[in-house]
């Protein structure tokens, strides 16, 4: 079977950041002089904020402040490290654009062996756009926590200090390019990073996404004890079902299509509903095998299972390579981290605790075609 398949390898960064806004940047900016990514965050020329309706950086700056307050002072402290003016660096431009694919899922104390609350995703796209990049950042003032970074600033997804979760998938089953986005909204990575640093509570969260502009994406929020919510986004249109441990399905799935009664009109692109439904039918018949021992290794199987099977993707040369997998325990604060193909690499268990500093890990991607 393994014939069947290219390897590729890879190294994972876990960054641990601790101090004010602007030393966690300038931490990141002298972290960047000695990594690959470096070229990637500075751009040759300085962003032009008008082409994302703003007259000026500092109004641009005043944008990103008011979803993710601290945000620009990071930066600053980046491009203060870097040498370069905070204009040039790459994460203004790349924060207007969509999410990859993924998969997510979550499930309720009242389903799972041990009564916590399980989050699972995988995270799918092509290995040259790949950010190899794990973050725990410690703020005084803001949450602590762990995820994985997008445009080195921002965060893909994570669980914070008051056993909060954020995870995302695309919904690019509304189909590309979107250029409202482009030019109203944030990328994800900005909404998510803001929840895990200003809020405690899934109700928290619901609040602050209502006003959030960002892209075209399915988000799950949950919290340890049992409450969660699916928030599906379409530009200006966006639905919402939350559930609690009672509910009668007390488990929650989102990859790359809309499942809301109000959303599913958005479902035009059939490249992307071909390849979204059957990982999602493939999470809910394992969550619903399990019911009512759902556990960590519910969530495991499915993760390492290859499409249609599973949520394991190994096509990155079409941008739908799975790059990680994680399983979070709410109620336990712990992450368990896949860092390359599931049923390839090893799994880790880490939190939120650590020095400041850089750890390695060594990932095997297995491309099939």
């Amino acid at each position: 079977m393994a014939s069947a398949y290219t390897f590729h390898n890879g190294v994972y960064q876990h960054v641990i950041l601790e101090g004010s806004s602007y030393e966690v940047g300038a931490a990141q900016g002298k972290l960047l002089k000695d990594m690959p990514q470096v070229g990637g965050a500075v751009r040759d020329e300085e962003v032009d904020p008008r082409a994302y309706g703003f007259g000026t950086i500092a109004d641009l700056e005043q944008a990103y402040d008011a979803l993710c307050p601290g945000i620009s002072a990071e930066l600053q402290g980046a491009a203060d490290a870097l040498g370069v003016p905070v204009a040039r660096l790459a994460f203004y431009a790349d924060s207007f654009c969509n999410p990859p694919g993924c998969a997510q899922m979550v499930a309720l104390p009242t389903i799972t062996a041990d009564g916590h609350t399980y989050v699972g995703r995988s995270y799918e796209l092509g290995l040259a756009d790949a950010e190899l990049r794990l973050c725990t950042t410690r703020i005084p003032g803001k949450r602590s926590h762990i995820g994985f970074s997008g445009a080195l600033f921002g965060r893909w997804d994570g669980m914070n200090s008051e056993g909060l979760s954020v995870t995302s998938s695309a919904g690019t089953a509304a189909g590309l390019p979107h250029e409202w986005v482009r030019t109203r909204g944030f990328s994800t990575w900005i909404a998510v990073r803001a929840i895990l640093e200003g809020c405690s509570t899934v109700a928290e969260a619901l609040e602050m996404l209502q006003d959030a502009p960002t892209d075209y994406v399915n988000i799950i929020v949950a919290e340890r004890g049992g409450r969660a919510a699916l928030v599906e986004i379409a530009a200006s249109r966006r639905a919402v079902r939350e559930i609690a441990a009672d509910d009668p399905a007390p488990y929650l799935i989102a990859t790359n299509h809309y499942t809301l009664d109000k959303m599913r009109e958005c479902n035009v692109f059939e490249p992307v509903i071909g390849h979204s439904t059957p990982r999602y039918r493939a999470i809910e018949a394992s969550i619903q095998e399990s019911i009512p021992h759902v556990t960590a290794d519910t969530f495991r199987s499915v993760l390492t299972r290859e499409f249609p099977d599973g949520c394991f993707c190994p096509y990155y040369q079409y941008w739908l390579g799975t790059l990680r997998a994680m399983i979070l325990d709410l109620d336990a604060g712990e992450a368990e981290i896949c860092f390359g193909a599931p049923g390839y690499n090893e799994w880790h268990r880490l939190g939120l605790e650590g020095d400041p500093g850089v750890t390695s890990y060594p990932a095997v991607f297995a491309q099939k075609g």
